[in-house]
């Protein structure tokens, strides 16, 4: 019997360490429940996959511009696991050729699409479990890693801003369409 377990549960575990997020990288600074990703190369990447794959009920996404794997396959991981996502993306930006959008939407994410009467959506922002909040100037785009100076703030176990968060993601997703651009 254990002869016959051993091989499963070795592939099991090699099946986790093959889907897992890559190992937290080093902010640039903690305080408290705070911490601080820089870019070019700060990290910032892999920072926001270590908080989707620990995501055990929602994620709220507002995107400027989403159009990178390495954000795109751990939110459709997260949806096939049963956390809630949502992802409001700027109508014009989701237009690109690179947005991902459409790949977001035919894993069954909902998906949404914000115009403001007067200029562009341009939130960068991921609300996780209702209480970590990602935010900054990052864009969630491969080129924001490595090429832009950037900045991102993960903000945990903070209630009050979460919820200002939460609220604000509630009335750009009451202005936004669903479904396509």
């Amino acid at each position: 019997m254990i002869r016959t377990l051993l091989p499963v549960c070795l592939l099991l575990v090699a099946a986790q360490v093959r889907t897992r997020a890559p190992k937290p990288p080093v902010p640039a600074a903690v305080d408290g429940d705070i911490a601080v990703f820089f870019a070019p190369d700060g990290g910032c990447l892999d920072a926001i996959a270590w908080q989707i794959q620990g995501a055990r009920k929602s994620i709220d996404v507002q995107a400027f511009l989403l159009s990178t794997k390495r954000i795109a396959e751990p939110l459709i991981a997260a949806h096939r696991r049963g956390v809630a996502v949502r992802v409001v993306f700027d109508r014009e930006q989701a237009e690109q050729k690179i947005s991902l959008d459409e790949k977001l939407a035919e894993a069954g994410i909902p998906v949404f699409y914000d115009a403001p009467a007067q200029g562009k959506a341009h939130d960068k922002v991921m609300i996780i479990d209702g209480a970590t909040v990602i935010t900054g100037s990052f864009n969630f785009t491969l080129a924001a890693e490595e090429n832009n100076a950037e900045n991102m703030l993960v903000i945990r176990e903070r209630p009050a801003i979460a919820a200002a968060y939460q609220r604000h993601f509630a009335d750009r997703l009451a202005a936004a369409r669903a479904g396509g651009k």
